[in-house]
């Protein structure tokens, strides 16, 4: 089994990580796992490797989890240093880990006694699996990063409507739980869930909620 990790962001905002897995060489949708990196600031592809990396193997460790054959990262040599030593910290230094540089399919290995560079011919199946899985790694967590942005969008939305502060806005999106709800919601029941509001502002909640449903993609939670 190999399992593979990518980060995505939208200029260091909103950095998100994804693990896909493959059995055999095929897709395992099963064990796909995403990650909202918490420790990192700005844009930093490596710490957030790290941070990642040992989210996952520490928590496999300590629930008894069965370990990946194989970890390979998007990335390079930096990525790759950054996994390893975050491995080292927790105990797994020995679980297999390589990077996958994208633009020649370079596969990048970190020996005790430094790095390495292995290059498969392009129609090994080893590398194909590989790339497929680095790929899948990239679409995931790409569309795990677009699916926040749309949320954190259309919750924005609710900043229009005159009467609505950010206490409001966290009591109806705490009560609804997005946009979307709020959109389908009756005026009694916007009303209900923030006491105080009025009829008059509960309708533009509403009005405005779905003037941004269209734009809405389907709800993900972490």
């Amino acid at each position: 089994m190999i399992e593979g990790f990518d980060i995505s962001h939208l200029g260091g905002l909103l950095t998100v990580a994804s693990m896909v897995a493959s059995v055999d060489g095929m897709p395992a949708p099963r064990r796909y796992r995403r990650f909202r990196i918490k420790t990192v600031q700005g844009i930093d592809d490596p710490a957030s490797i790290a941070e990642v990396v040992g989210r996952r193997y520490s928590r496999l460790r300590d629930e008894g989890g069965s370990m990946p054959d194989l970890v390979m990262l998007d990335g390079g040599v930096t990525q790759l240093r950054a996994a390893r030593a975050r491995l080292g910290e927790i105990g797994l230094g020995h679980l297999p880990t390589v990077g996958l540089a994208e633009r020649y399919e370079i596969i990048v290995v970190d020996w005790p006694d430094g790095t390495d560079e292995i290059v498969l011919p392009r129609d090994s199946e080893a590398l194909r699996v590989l790339i497929r899985l680095r790929d899948e790694a990239h679409r995931f967590a790409i569309t795990y990063n677009r699916s926040l942005r749309l949320k954190r969008i259309r919750e924005s939305a609710l900043d229009e409507v005159e009467g609505v502060g950010e206490a409001r806005k966290r009591q109806l999106l705490r009560a609804f739980g997005s946009v979307r709800r709020i959109a389908a919601a009756t005026l009694e029941q916007v009303a209900a869930a923030a006491p105080g509001i009025g009829r008059a502002t509960a309708l533009s909640v509403i009005e405005t909620a779905r003037r941004n449903a269209d734009s809405a993609a389907p709800e993900n939670r972490v």
